[in-house]
């Protein structure tokens, strides 16, 4: 177990000599003895690894293995562990249908085993699921059970996923007061639950709550401290928070602020640290391509623009993202006459 759960800490802190070292040597225990809890478990981590690696066809094949073992076992906790891990890495590549129908399963197991832990974890992927495609009612409906679950389990990062959630459906509503609420909560749990990601999530969703809410100068001050931390964390929640401080800066920078160049080399750190993420998450490069677009558009580069918009209009359909793509395409039209 010891291993799984480092292995888990070097996949979610981008330390991959340290989850690949762990996992393999997790592997190498549980394949001494036949079949095992903990052998589903480690194939379950390789795949996770494999992921951050960007070989999705070894981390489909070890998938594949973990579940066939923790299936053939009828060992419902490493079933239920090997759906959650396994799914994080469907959910990157926008295999939505999957993602659904075993993040359901493994709700139905955690009820059944009566284990908080993973009826959250699987509540939130199917969220963020659902955010994805831009099924924004149902996903601020399950980020509400994910506080009430994690409020059960007295877990206070989970209450912090789904404060995040919550304010993240909220500001892409247009009710920005009451996101702003949620995300200070958030900030609040995140205070007293170390969490890199969902720092950066938080904290850049309120970025953009304090730019839409007329408070520019607060807005681009946090947006470029963050920019500014080491964030090398790839989850997949890790998106919003930094789309959102590159829009904070990219728009800030159509307003030709003073400050205008270090607004410019704090939008460059967050795109590096965009494109890393989409290494890792193809799921985020319509948003991110999109991204550019608009960097490029407001610095009058129209040409530049309209090539990443294409790119980010080819993902979009490619990863059956209809939402992402109608975004892009209102930008289209948003500057076309510029």
């Amino acid at each position: 177990m010891a291993n799984q759960r480092l292995a888990q800490i070097g996949y979610f802190t981008n330390e991959m000599i340290v989850g690949t070292t762990r996992a393999l040597r997790g592997l190498q225990i549980a394949e001494s003895i036949d079949d095992s809890p903990t052998l589903a478990r480690s194939y379950a981590d390789l795949c996770l690894v494999y992921s951050l690696l960007r070989h999705p066809r070894l981390a489909d094949h070890f998938a594949k293995i973990a579940e066939t073992v923790a299936r053939k076992l009828g060992h419902l906790p490493s079933l239920a562990y090997v759906l959650n891990i396994t799914n994080m890495h469907r959910l990157a590549y926008a295999r939505f249908v999957e993602v659904e129908q075993l993040g359901q399963e493994s709700i139905d197991i955690g009820l059944q085993l009566q284990c908080y832990r993973d009826r959250v974890e699987s509540l939130t992927v199917i969220a963020m699921k659902c955010c994805f495609q831009g099924e924004l009612a149902r996903g601020g409906l399950l980020f509400e059970q994910v506080g009430s679950v994690a409020e059960l389990g007295r877990n206070l990062l989970h209450q912090a996923w789904s404060q995040c959630g919550r304010g993240e459906v909220l500001l892409r509503t247009g009710k920005i007061e009451e996101a702003e609420q949620c995300l200070l909560a958030a900030r609040e749990l995140l205070a007293e639950s170390r969490s890199a990601t969902e720092e950066l999530r938080a904290e850049g969703l309120y970025a953009l709550c304090l730019w839409r809410s007329n408070r520019a100068a607060e807005a681009i001050k946090t947006a470029i401290e963050l920019s500014q931390r080491n964030f090398k964390t790839p989850t997949a929640s890790a998106l919003e928070g930094i789309s959102s401080v590159m829009e904070v800066l990219i728009e800030a920078q159509a307003l030709q602020p003073c400050n205008a160049r270090e607004v410019v080399q704090a939008c460059k750190r967050m795109a590096r640290l965009f494109r890393t993420y989409c290494r890792v998450f193809p799921i985020g490069v319509p948003r991110y391509q999109r991204n550019l677009g608009l960097w490029a558009a407001v610095r009058g580069r129209t040409s530049k623009a309209q090539a990443h918009w294409r790119k980010a209009l080819y993902w979009a359909q490619k990863l059956d993202l209809t939402t992402e793509g109608d975004l892009v395409r209102l930008d289209l039209a948003r500057f076309s006459d510029r």
